[in-house]
């Protein structure tokens, strides 16, 4: 099947927003008394906000007060983000101007809240590029469950077969796999098992890699094929 739109993850693959957010979440954490560690950031990249809640029940104990550090870790990121911004990632600004050229319909489907999804894409000078944005507000279901993906698919009148992910996180690759969706995963922090890795339809290094991979699909009718690993 023809590929119809593009389907956008956020942090970590359209904007490098993971070493902030690491950093947010760290000094927020230390505050209430406790300590963030690598392991333990790598398996919140992707997921929601009751997902982190239950990886930090498992990891801290019940007592640990989530709300009070969620609360304080949004006001944390957002500050940082007005005063130092994120860069997008490298082949952003490229990927999106080839999409506009070819008519492919773009959308940004991410577990995040609208507040942090539209404040990312301004810092980046990305918002412009996207009329659809589906976050973690709009669906009962987060990443791993393809929620996400299917109402962005929705929103931009295709079918989800001939809707192709773009994403970084083992949630992410799930989530595109179970909505029917080819995927182009593009690994950033967090470590994809091979099993996950599987699951996607290509594997890149960089978005600067995608536009020669789309205009190669056109060459050949769409076909789905592996491109080159990472």
């Amino acid at each position: 099947m023809s590929v119809t739109a593009l389907i956008f993850d956020l942090d970590g693959l359209l904007v490098d927003s993971e070493p902030l957010s690491r950093r947010s979440w760290a000094e927020v954490i230390a505050q209430v008394g406790y300590t963030l560690t690598d392991e333990i950031f790598v398996q919140m990249i992707g997921r929601s906000e009751t997902e982190v809640r239950t990886l930090f029940e498992q990891v801290f104990g019940r007592d640990f007060p989530f709300e009070t550090a969620y609360c304080l870790r949004q006001a944390h990121f957002l500050a940082a983000l007005a005063r130092e911004g994120v860069p997008p990632k490298p082949g952003a600004y490229d990927l999106l101007t080839y999409a506009i050229r070819a008519g492919l319909p773009r959308a940004v489907a991410s577990s995040t809240s609208r507040a942090m999804a539209e404040g990312k894409l301004r810092s980046a000078g990305l918002r412009e590029y996207f009329e659809i944005i589906v976050t973690g507000e709009d669906v009962p279901r987060a990443k791993p469950a393809p929620d996400l993906f299917l109402e962005a698919a929705r929103r931009l009148a295709q079918p989800p077969a001939s809707c192709v992910v773009l994403e970084d996180s083992v949630a992410g690759v799930q989530a595109a796999h179970a909505a029917g969706m080819r995927c182009i995963l593009i690994p950033d922090v967090q470590p994809i098992p091979p099993e996950i890795a599987r699951l996607a339809t290509w594997r890149l290094r960089s978005l600067a890699e995608v536009p020669a991979l789309l205009e190669a699909l056109r060459a050949n009718g769409n076909a789905p094929h592996q491109a080159g690993s990472a």
